[in-house]
Formats: C-alpha cells, structure tokens, sequence
C-alpha cells in the first residue's frame, strides 16, 4: 500500500472519535459501526480507482484518471 494513503486514512481514523458521542442530526446517537463501514467503503474505493487507474504510477489524478510518477522514473 502506497505510503501516501496511509496518512489521509490515518488522519480520518483519529479524528473519526472526536465525533463518537455526539448526537445525530435527528437527537438520537450515531452508530460507530456505521461510520466505520462507511470509512472502509471509502478508502476501497479510492484505493481501487487507484489499482485500476494509476498502477505502477505514485498518484491517481482524479480529474484526468490517470496515473503520474512524481518521483520521476
């Protein structure tokens, strides 16, 4: 897994508990294991468009998807 999607994900995973607790739009609290499916679904679908898209490249560029190599190999 490349290094460059384990910082968003780490920074979504520590900042996902300062939410846990308060309550929803509607009064009633959140459910953690909502959130935590939902943060699952989207970090594979970043981490698939990226496989599918961009491979062996460093980025996936999202408007163009396509790949570019920012180390310059």
């Amino acid at each position: 897994m490349p290094f460059r999607l384990l910082i968003p994900l780490g920074l979504l995973c520590a900042l996902l508990p300062l939410h846990h607790g308060a309550p929803g739009p509607d009064g009633t609290a959140p459910d953690p294991a909502h959130y935590r499916e939902r943060v699952k679904a989207m970090f594979y679908h970043a981490y698939d468009s990226y496989l599918e898209n961009a491979f062996p490249f460093d980025e996936l560029r999202p408007l163009t998807c396509d790949g570019h190599d920012t180390w310059g190999r």
